[in-house]
């Protein structure tokens, strides 16, 4: 926890109507759709690439960051294997190839604590917070309320890195545990 810095610079909220197949029934739901924006701070390679002419390949050098990130397996992004094919496939030469050589492991090492610090937020800290505000929520409204206040059976994240969904649900001894209280 030492090393975390926030990558957190903002956020906005949509609502939006939908229907949705339930286990027995068609639910008619008010969803909240929050976005974040997350941002990779200004980096000695970054201020290198500037100023040497270099933006194309230290952008080159962050998306394939971001593309082999988390694919698991024995892959270590900042890797000589990794730098080889990295070399491979964006066909460097020159002073170009020099920079890639020279900063690949910094901007790799960059982009995996990065993108791990954003995971920690989302789902260390936000996800989590979300879900006791909305359990605090229901008991305190108890069935007093004209909203027929219920805990939430899941959240939902995605992220524009690929069409995956991570879906959250509270564990069964942790609703229990937080009622009580």
């Amino acid at each position: 926890m030492n090393k975390y810095k926030s990558p957190y610079f903002g956020w906005s909220l949509s609502e939006t109507d939908g229907v949705f197949l339930g286990k027995r029934k068609v639910d008619d739901e008010l969803t909240q759709i929050i976005r974040l924006f997350f941002k990779l701070p200004v980096t000695r390679s970054e201020r290198k690439a500037e100023k040497e002419g270099m933006t194309a390949v230290y952008r080159s050098l962050l998306y394939f960051a971001v593309d082999e990130y988390g694919k698991g397996g024995n892959r270590i992004l900042w890797s000589r294997r990794q730098q080889e094919r990295f070399l491979d496939q964006y066909e460097l030469a020159g002073k170009e190839r020099d920079f890639a050589e020279q900063n690949f492991r910094s901007v790799m090492r960059t982009v995996a604590k990065y993108l791990d610090d954003c995971g920690l937020f989302l789902f260390g800290f936000l996800v989590r917070t979300f879900w006791w505000w909305v359990a605090d929520l229901v008991a305190h409204l108890g069935k007093k309320s004209i909203w027929k206040a219920k805990l939430e059976d899941e959240i939902w994240v995605s992220s524009i890195f690929g069409v995956s969904i991570n879906i959250m649900k509270p564990i069964k001894s942790l609703k229990k545990k937080k009622r009580k209280k």
